[in-house]
């Protein structure tokens, strides 16, 4: 049965000039208040094909932003437009 689940919407460029350092299998965010890394893993994350600018939005499950203590307005690399509800 499909449900609403919350996520943290971002729009990036392209994540290979985005994100800073990336692996196969993650993206590299920086909290803004501590300078930590935070990993998302690429399984977890929803990005969108690139718009007519070529920029793109992701999306982050704020359940996974929650078990890594991180409030989504201060990660870094992306611009941060707020909490979205998505269909899964």
């Amino acid at each position: 049965m499909p449900k609403n689940v919350p996520y943290a919407h971002y729009r990036i460029d392209s994540p290979e000039c985005t994100f800073s350092e990336t692996t196969r299998r993650a993206y590299r965010m920086t909290d803004a208040r501590s300078g930590k890394s935070v990993w998302i893993p690429r399984s977890c994350a929803i990005i969108d094909p690139p718009n007519d600018m070529g920029r793109r939005d992701m999306y982050i499950p704020m359940w996974l932003l929650r078990t890594k203590s991180a409030p989504p307005e201060h990660l870094r690399e992306g611009e941060y437009l707020g909490i979205v509800e998505l269909v899964i």
